[in-house]
């Protein structure tokens, strides 16, 4: 079976075909796509380059930062085009992406991806190999990327506009998607403060009388509730902690989230054990509640 194309050149021509293939895509496509800055990882051999073509001198891997940046000032498209083959091309890629990042984090570029040679077959292989290229492309995080396989200027431009036009309606469908969360969120968020007020207010107020207000200037820290200071966990009992009065009693301190009681119910439970274990019950074997703490957060039984 006859092998694609791309596997006929031998490894060490590589780098002079993809010279060729970029030359020749530049001189054509170039002059007449002003508007846009073309930007190439190889050396070019022509003379009389286009005032908006920029590419590294003989010898040279890199190119000047300031011309770059200045590329990216006077153009308001940055094209990249390369056949993407060789390890090369991509730590150059990688060397101008980097400083454009750096320097121009919202430039607009692209890259083009280009054959290896112009009028190459385009068997099902080849192609194959054309589009792991191309996948392996948009890791680079660019504004697109662009398959030229014949050099068309039109074409390029139709192409650059038709994906800048789709990015900007994903932008806008991503900001109207991140508005409209916003606006659900905050609208979910005034409805649970509204619960966590009827319960934690309202309904104390109207039917469980003692129930201690909210205080908010409690002191909540990680190791210290109001005068109380926490020494340690009980195992097993993560919301159950040993505590130190400001008097220096040892103290059991229960603690309740707020945020995790849903119905009046609950509050009623913690009511109504507060109540028994601070007025109802009174035996030397049963403990004793000394006072109950309601913050903003939390409510805590001291014992």
């Amino acid at each position: 079976m006859e092998r694609a194309p791309l596997e006929r050149a031998p490894l060490e021509r590589a780098p002079l075909e993809i010279r060729a293939v970029v030359e020749a895509y530049v001189s054509r496509v170039a002059p007449s796509a002003s508007a846009f800055g073309f930007l190439t990882l190889v050396p070019l051999r022509f003379q009389d380059k286009p005032a908006n073509v920029l590419a590294p001198e003989a010898g040279h891997e890199d190119m000047s930062v300031g011309r770059i940046f200045r590329m990216v000032e006077q153009h308001e498209v940055v094209v990249i085009p390369s056949v993407y083959k060789t390890k090369k091309e991509r730590r150059g890629l990688t060397r101008v992406l980097g400083h454009l990042r750096a320097a121009h984090p919202d430039a607009v570029v692209f890259l083009v991806q280009l054959p290896d040679r112009f009028g190459t077959e385009l068997t099902k292989g080849y192609l194959r190999t054309l589009m792991a290229r191309q996948d392996a492309l948009y890791d680079f995080g660019t504004s697109g990327v662009l398959m030229e396989l014949e050099g068309d200027p039109e074409g390029l431009q139709h192409k650059v506009r038709q994906e800048l036009l789709e990015n900007a309606a994903i932008q806008l469908r991503v900001q109207h998607f991140e508005n409209t969360l916003r606006t659900e969120v905050l609208e979910c968020q005034t409805v649970e403060d509204e619960h966590l007020s009827l319960l934690w207010d309202a309904v104390p107020k109207l039917l469980m009388p003692g129930f201690p207000a909210l205080d908010r200037g409690l002191l909540e820290q990680e190791d210290q509730v109001g005068e109380f200071r926490l020494v340690q966990q009980y195992v097993n009992h993560q919301h159950v902690l040993l505590a130190v009065s400001g008097q220096h009693d040892f103290v059991v301190v229960k603690m309740r989230n707020k945020r995790s009681v849903t119905a009046a119910e609950e509050v009623e439970s913690i009511y109504q054990e507060f109540c028994l274990l601070k007025h109802t019950l009174d035996h030397p074997h049963i403990i004793r509640c000394v006072t109950m703490l309601h913050s903003q957060s939390h409510v805590y039984l001291v014992l």
